[in-house]
């Protein structure tokens, strides 16, 4: 019975609050809010617009400043040319400390032709394994390298295996509890 009057209630309050009409204007206040909310969006549209503009235009400039100052060469007028003091004058048997040779970078030309080697393809040296082999044939008897010829000179030939066969595993059926070999132990 309880339940019966609990949606009693609940189905006259529903209808009570389904009949009540919004209140004066609100449709209008909705509108205009969103009519603001647009407003403020595109503002702030244009000024993200205008930054990105300026940014751009910045950025511009200094590329062309940069070239441009790059392209045009500065005519320097050197009034005054500093010499270093003369180096005093070294004897054969002396050596001088702060003399340090210059190394004259050598041009490099564009056709020259690289260095080739007499032998293609280059000698390398042998390898441990290589070096042993060698060995062996100075100084192995005559009937020791006919055989490794003899094996050297048989085809390639596939290894066979035989297939194995597995029998499948039956197992007898399991005795029940109670029933097993093992009962009396505890």
């Amino acid at each position: 019975m309880a339940d019966d009057e609990l949606e009693k209630i609940l189905d006259d309050s529903l209808e009570h609050y389904c009949a009540v009409e919004p209140l004066a204007g609100l449709e209008q206040r909705i509108v205009q809010r969103l009519a603001a909310e647009r407003a403020v969006r595109s503002k702030r549209t244009s000024q993200w617009a205008l930054a990105f503009a300026c940014a751009t235009g910045l950025a511009a400039i200094a590329v062309f400043t940069f070239v441009h100052h790059q392209a045009t060469p500065v005519q320097a007028n050197l009034t005054s040319v500093f010499s270093p003091p003369p180096l005093p004058l070294m004897r054969p048997h002396q050596e001088f400390s702060l003399f340090i040779p210059v190394r004259r970078a050598k041009p490099n030309p564009v056709n020259q032709r690289l260095p080739k080697q007499s032998l293609f393809p280059a000698s390398v040296p042998l390898t441990r394994e290589e070096r042993a082999l060698v060995r062996f044939a100075m100084h192995a008897p005559q009937g020791r390298l006919d055989e490794l010829s003899k094996w050297q000179n048989q085809p390639l030939t596939p290894i066979s295996i035989e297939p194995v066969q597995v029998e499948p595993v039956t197992i007898d059926e399991l005795p029940k509890p109670g029933e097993g070999v093992n009962d009396d132990v505890e």
